[in-house]
């Protein structure tokens, strides 16, 4: 009977053991509930409503404004933002991205703060403030720039090509366009370079150059029959 008690008792502290390590890797890799990632990780989940969404990613903004201003702040900070904006809360979306623009700009975070200008020039195309829109996608582009940011830098000047076109700037949506599908093209993005054939091929036609309006208009078609 001794034999035995000697026997179970390393086999007791063995599963223990076991249960306690596995106890532990589940605590490191579930979020804890009212922790910072738990509010971001909520707004991906598909069963969480839509008032709970935007009380966490309230929650998220208020824990991040109250630590210190790293570069893992800032990029949960981004996060907080888009969330704001996919959420459609135009004050609070304001209120964080301006937020983000200071402390980026306190840290000389350039890649923060094009980021951040990119968020509000599309916000301002989504309410309808184009003009607004075309001023903050300049400033992007400067930053973008500055950190040899080849994918936004090209993405912007998409964006600001679709700007230009609106507002009638032919000349410059051309320009723009073309300087877009130099950045994106190692990236083999279609769909973009497809809206930069039909932007050239568009500001062409509006400035009587018909010539190229057609070759542009070709080359859209091209991408879009043949690179899906």
């Amino acid at each position: 009977m001794k034999k035995r008690v000697l026997i179970l008792i390393p086999f007791f502290l063995f599963l223990f053991n076991c249960t306690k390590n596995k106890n532990d890797k589940l605590a490191t890799i579930t979020p804890i509930k009212d922790s910072l990632s738990f509010y971001l990780s909520s707004q991906q989940n598909t069963n969480t409503s839509f008032k709970e969404k935007l009380k966490n990613n309230r929650k998220a903004f208020l824990i991040l404004k109250s630590q210190s201003n790293s570069l893992k702040n800032r990029a949960d900070l981004l996060k907080v933002v888009t969330n704001f904006k996919s959420l459609k809360q135009n004050k609070d979306f304001l209120n964080s991205v301006n937020y983000l623009i200071d402390i980026s700009s306190s840290a000389k975070d350039t890649s923060s703060i094009a980021k951040s200008y990119s968020a509000l020039a599309n916000h301002y195309i989504d309410i309808g403030k184009i003009d607004s829109s075309y001023i903050y996608f300049v400033k992007a582009e400067k930053f973008f720039y500055k950190t040899k940011d080849s994918l936004n830098l090209g993405r912007n000047y998409l964006e600001k090509a679709y700007v230009q076109v609106n507002i009638g700037d032919f000349s410059g949506c051309e320009q723009s366009s073309i300087l877009s599908l130099r950045y994106l093209s190692k990236y083999k993005d279609y769909s973009k370079e497809y809206f930069a054939y039909n932007y050239i091929a568009v500001s062409s036609n509006e400035l009587k150059n018909y010539t190229n309006s057609i070759i542009y208009h070709k080359k859209a078609l091209e991408v879009a029959s043949t690179k899906k």
